[in-house]
Protein backbone atom coordinates (compact mmCIF):
# COMPACT_ATOMS: atom_id res chain seq x y z
CA UNK A 1 0.00 0.00 0.00
CA UNK A 2 1.40 3.92 -0.96
CA UNK A 3 2.19 6.20 1.56
CA UNK A 4 -0.97 8.50 0.37
CA UNK A 5 -3.23 5.41 0.42
CA UNK A 6 -2.27 5.14 4.54
CA UNK A 7 -2.65 8.44 5.18
CA UNK A 8 -6.52 8.55 3.31
CA UNK A 9 -6.91 5.38 5.33
CA UNK A 10 -5.94 7.03 8.29
CA UNK A 11 -8.35 9.55 7.70
CA UNK A 12 -11.26 7.21 7.06
CA UNK A 13 -10.78 5.46 10.56
CA UNK A 14 -11.00 8.88 11.94
CA UNK A 15 -14.48 8.89 10.31
CA UNK A 16 -15.55 5.83 10.87
CA UNK A 17 -14.93 6.10 14.77
CA UNK A 18 -17.33 8.82 15.06
CA UNK A 19 -19.72 7.14 12.70
CA UNK A 20 -19.70 4.35 15.01
CA UNK A 21 -21.38 6.69 17.19
CA UNK A 22 -20.13 5.16 20.77
CA UNK A 23 -21.71 8.35 22.82
CA UNK A 24 -25.09 7.74 21.48
CA UNK A 25 -25.04 3.66 21.39
CA UNK A 26 -24.53 3.81 24.82
CA UNK A 27 -26.78 5.91 25.85
CA UNK A 28 -24.35 8.96 26.73
CA UNK A 29 -23.97 12.29 26.90
CA UNK A 30 -21.78 14.19 23.90
CA UNK A 31 -18.79 14.73 24.81
CA UNK A 32 -18.96 18.43 24.87
CA UNK A 33 -21.89 18.40 27.48
CA UNK A 34 -19.43 16.17 29.66
CA UNK A 35 -16.97 18.61 28.77
CA UNK A 36 -19.37 21.56 29.85
CA UNK A 37 -19.93 19.76 32.83
CA UNK A 38 -16.80 18.89 34.02
CA UNK A 39 -15.76 22.53 33.93
CA UNK A 40 -18.43 23.54 36.02
CA UNK A 41 -16.91 20.77 38.43
CA UNK A 42 -13.70 21.78 38.59
CA UNK A 43 -14.69 26.01 39.22
CA UNK A 44 -14.58 26.82 42.04
CA UNK A 45 -17.79 26.83 43.68
CA UNK A 46 -19.49 25.07 40.54
CA UNK A 47 -20.82 27.77 38.82
CA UNK A 48 -18.82 29.76 35.96
CA UNK A 49 -19.95 32.04 33.50
CA UNK A 50 -21.31 30.90 29.94
CA UNK A 51 -18.66 33.16 28.04
CA UNK A 52 -16.01 31.82 30.58
CA UNK A 53 -16.72 28.13 29.80
CA UNK A 54 -17.13 28.85 25.73
CA UNK A 55 -13.68 30.15 26.38
CA UNK A 56 -12.01 27.82 28.78
CA UNK A 57 -13.20 24.54 25.97
CA UNK A 58 -12.56 26.23 23.03
CA UNK A 59 -15.83 26.17 21.98
CA UNK A 60 -18.33 28.86 20.56
CA UNK A 61 -20.40 30.84 23.02
CA UNK A 62 -23.73 29.67 20.66
CA UNK A 63 -22.96 26.31 20.77
CA UNK A 64 -22.41 25.52 24.61
CA UNK A 65 -25.33 28.24 25.02
CA UNK A 66 -27.43 25.48 23.30
CA UNK A 67 -25.91 22.54 25.33
CA UNK A 68 -26.64 24.39 28.41
CA UNK A 69 -30.53 25.51 27.69
CA UNK A 70 -30.43 21.34 26.86
CA UNK A 71 -28.90 20.71 30.00
CA UNK A 72 -30.99 23.02 32.21
CA UNK A 73 -34.54 21.62 31.18
CA UNK A 74 -32.65 18.06 31.91
CA UNK A 75 -31.54 18.96 35.46
CA UNK A 76 -28.11 19.48 35.05
CA UNK A 77 -27.26 22.83 35.71
CA UNK A 78 -29.04 26.13 36.61
CA UNK A 79 -28.87 29.08 34.51
CA UNK A 80 -28.77 32.38 36.21
CA UNK A 81 -27.99 35.92 35.23
CA UNK A 82 -24.17 37.28 37.13
CA UNK A 83 -24.67 39.35 39.79
CA UNK A 84 -22.64 42.15 38.67
CA UNK A 85 -23.74 42.44 35.36
CA UNK A 86 -27.32 40.84 34.45
CA UNK A 87 -26.32 40.42 31.12
CA UNK A 88 -24.16 37.73 31.86
CA UNK A 89 -25.21 34.18 32.50
CA UNK A 90 -23.98 32.05 35.08
CA UNK A 91 -24.37 28.19 34.98
CA UNK A 92 -24.17 25.81 37.76
CA UNK A 93 -24.10 22.26 37.84
CA UNK A 94 -27.18 20.67 39.83
CA UNK A 95 -26.36 17.45 42.15
CA UNK A 96 -28.13 15.35 39.64
CA UNK A 97 -25.73 16.90 37.06
CA UNK A 98 -22.58 16.30 39.10
CA UNK A 99 -24.10 12.74 39.14
CA UNK A 100 -24.91 11.86 35.59
CA UNK A 101 -21.38 13.37 34.94
CA UNK A 102 -19.68 10.79 36.89
CA UNK A 103 -21.95 7.58 35.80
CA UNK A 104 -21.38 8.71 32.13
CA UNK A 105 -17.39 8.54 32.47
CA UNK A 106 -17.75 5.59 34.26
CA UNK A 107 -19.89 3.99 31.87
CA UNK A 108 -17.50 5.27 28.69
CA UNK A 109 -14.93 3.87 30.64
CA UNK A 110 -16.17 0.57 31.15
CA UNK A 111 -17.13 0.31 27.53
CA UNK A 112 -13.12 1.28 26.40
CA UNK A 113 -11.12 -0.93 28.80
CA UNK A 114 -13.58 -3.92 27.79
CA UNK A 115 -12.90 -3.32 24.16
CA UNK A 116 -9.11 -2.52 24.52
CA UNK A 117 -8.72 -5.43 26.39
CA UNK A 118 -9.28 -7.12 23.07
CA UNK A 119 -5.99 -6.16 22.42
CA UNK A 120 -3.06 -7.37 22.74
CA UNK A 121 -0.25 -5.94 25.42
CA UNK A 122 1.78 -5.37 21.91
CA UNK A 123 -0.62 -3.63 20.17
CA UNK A 124 -1.79 -1.58 23.02
CA UNK A 125 1.67 -0.21 23.07
CA UNK A 126 1.60 0.30 19.31
CA UNK A 127 -0.93 2.06 19.47
CA UNK A 128 -0.30 4.30 22.68
CA UNK A 129 3.28 4.60 21.14
CA UNK A 130 1.61 5.70 17.28
CA UNK A 131 -1.05 7.80 19.02
CA UNK A 132 1.28 10.38 20.87
CA UNK A 133 3.40 10.76 17.80
CA UNK A 134 0.51 11.97 15.74
CA UNK A 135 -0.99 14.04 18.52
CA UNK A 136 2.10 15.73 18.25
CA UNK A 137 1.98 15.93 14.43
CA UNK A 138 -1.39 17.43 15.02
CA UNK A 139 -0.17 19.96 17.37
CA UNK A 140 2.91 20.78 15.12
CA UNK A 141 0.70 21.29 11.95
CA UNK A 142 -1.72 23.38 13.65
CA UNK A 143 1.09 25.49 14.98
CA UNK A 144 2.82 25.81 11.71
CA UNK A 145 -0.98 27.23 10.19
CA UNK A 146 -1.10 29.93 12.65
CA UNK A 147 2.19 31.55 11.50
CA UNK A 148 1.12 31.69 8.16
Amino acid sequence: MEREEKINKIIDYGYRRRRLNVFGSLGLPRPMEVSVLKTLEFSKDGSMGISNIAKSLKLTLPNVSRAVKQMEKEGKVERFAGKADLRSTIVKITDYGREYVKESIAAFTDFMYKAIDRLSEKDIDAYLKVSEKLYLAYNEELESRKKK
